[in-house]
């Protein structure tokens, strides 16, 4: 099941990652994800897949215990994305892979993250037992213990990409962001009527099959 409202879905389940759950993995986590969370240790990913030569990536991705099909797959995405912002005039067309300008493109990368997932934020409990959704209606969610970042397990305010079962809900794909880059985007929320909006569909849904039957019995 999914719980969404015009944002990125909190799905109860598991999806394909770029690191695999190998100690492989848990060495390139470490080295990638501990300073600044999930989503810029697995850009970090995929910029030093995409220099290594094409031959040589299978037996790469074992050593570093990653998912080459995944990575090539995010490299097509990305290439897509860069090449639609070229024709509409936006960036230079380039690869966007390299070592970045350290601080700053950690910032510029986690504060972009809250634009796209501030639906998905959630903010550490009082005496430190967990986090609450900041999307109403909220729920306590718990970090991954496997695999939480350094970065993440730290955090006051983080965005996570979904929700998944173990227990109880927990974070997976998740960052720090500070609270300043959240709470201008926070009243958007209130402007949106989640059951309203499901309401309207199951009831478009339910109305569907009469008016079939309504337009059969008129033929």
């Amino acid at each position: 099941a999914s719980r969404t409202s015009g944002g990125p879905a909190r799905t109860y389940g598991s999806s394909p990652h770029a690191i695999a759950p190998t100690a492989a993995a848990a060495r390139t986590r470490a080295r990638l994800c501990e300073r600044d969370g999930d989503h810029l240790g697995m850009k970090r990913a995929l910029d030093e897949w995409a220099a290594v030569p094409r031959a040589e990536r299978a037996a790469w991705c074992r050593e570093h215990g990653l998912h080459g099909r995944a990575l090539a797959t995010a490299d097509e995405v990305r290439r897509q994305l860069l090449a639609a912002l070229a024709a509409a005039g936006e960036g230079d067309g380039g690869g966007g892979g390299g070592e970045g300008d350290g601080d700053d493109e950690s910032r510029r990368v986690r504060r972009a993250l809250c634009e796209g997932y501030f639906m998905n934020a959630a903010r550490r409990m009082r005496g430190g037992g967990g986090f609450v959704t900041v999307d109403a209606p909220t729920q306590t969610v718990a970090l991954r213990a496997d695999d939480a970042s350094a970065a993440v397990a730290a955090a006051d305010y983080v965005v996570f990409a979904e929700l998944v079962w173990a227990g109880k809900p927990r974070m997976r794909v998740a960052s720090p962001v500070d609270r300043e880059w959240l709470a201008p985007l926070l009243p958007r929320l209130e402007a949106v009527d989640t059951s309203r909006l499901l309401g309207a569909q199951v009831g478009a849904a339910s109305a569907a099959p009469v008016e079939a039957k309504a337009d059969e019995s008129g033929a």
